[in-house]
């Protein structure tokens, strides 16, 4: 089995997290050290600041899975403790958008899982040059779940 979903998620989340904290306290100390008497807007736009990049980092990080493994004829995906194995036959459609900051994979698939239906991951990095730098592996793998679809017919 290959790995094929990255394992920055949560060093994206954490690094994420850590600058707003960081940010929020930098913004209100500075702030400290000029004032005499706190005023509550001295607190509440850092506070402000720390819940908009934390909602931020939410949106973009909830809903991926933790781990995807490639079987060969089929995805191994785990999540929270669960397992499935996805035939390559049973997914629809895998979307990859590479324009978002990290890059998103979304696998549509045709039956109803512990999962859902739509299974969310960050592919591994493939470091090529130019605009718009394919990845290899996913689309090796959009190949795969074509001819996978077509031969199941």
């Amino acid at each position: 089995m290959k790995k094929i979903s990255s394992t920055s998620n949560m060093r994206f989340a954490v690094a994420g997290a850590v600058v707003a904290v960081v940010g929020a306290s930098v913004a209100i100390f500075a702030r400290w050290a000029q004032e005499t008497k706190i005023e509550p807007e001295l607190v509440f736009f850092p506070v402000l600041m720390l819940c908009v990049v934390s909602l931020v980092f939410y949106v973009i990080f909830h809903g991926l899975v933790d781990e995807v493994w490639d079987d060969g004829d089929a995805l191994v995906i785990k999540n929270k403790g669960q397992q499935i194995r996805v035939p390559l036959a049973e997914i629809i459609n895998v979307s990859y958008s590479q324009l978002s900051n990290p890059p998103r994979v979304t696998l549509m698939l045709r039956n109803l899982t512990l999962l859902g239906r739509e299974i969310s991951f960050v592919p591994v990095r493939t470091y090529a040059w130019g605009f718009f730098p394919k990845n290899e592996v996913m689309d090796e793998l959009i190949q795969r779940v074509d001819a996978a679809r077509r031969s199941a017919g």
